[in-house]
């Protein structure tokens, strides 16, 4: 739109450059305005070229946001992915480590009444010297 809006004035002002030439009352005001339409349309056509370039360079920003945006999305997506994944081996594992820990207090417990057991093996059996149990 930029260029499109520079190439109209640009234009518009050579065209009225041009017509000076014809509206010139002498010579000296026809090369005037001779040397005048060239230097407009000499800086008029570097104006052009520069807004041109500007615009490539700004639709090639746009392309290179858009795909770096992309890749942000499909970053985080995986990212999304691989903490849903984590959160299921976290909970696998905490399940886990739950069972793990009655399996212990469960055999804690069994020791501890085996222990009592034989207390009172040892009890019911006296002061018998054939004893094995300790």
């Amino acid at each position: 739109m930029r260029t499109i809006l520079t190439i109209i004035l640009v234009s518009g002002m050579a065209v009225i450059s041009f017509i000076q030439i014809f509206a010139a009352e002498n010579d000296t005001a026809i090369i005037v305005s001779i040397i005048i339409l060239l230097l407009y349309c000499f800086i008029g056509f570097f104006l052009i070229k520069h807004s041109v370039q500007e615009s490539k360079k700004e639709e090639i920003l746009k392309r290179k946001v858009r795909e770096k945006t992309e890749q942000l999305k499909k970053s985080r997506d995986e990212l999304e992915e691989q903490a849903m994944e984590f959160q299921k081996s976290r909970d696998v594992l905490q399940t886990r480590a739950a069972e793990l820990e009655s399996w212990y207090q469960m055999i804690v417990q069994r020791e501890l009444e085996m222990r009592n057991v034989k207390k009172q093996i040892k009890k019911l059996l006296g002061s018998d010297p054939n004893s094995e149990l300790k």
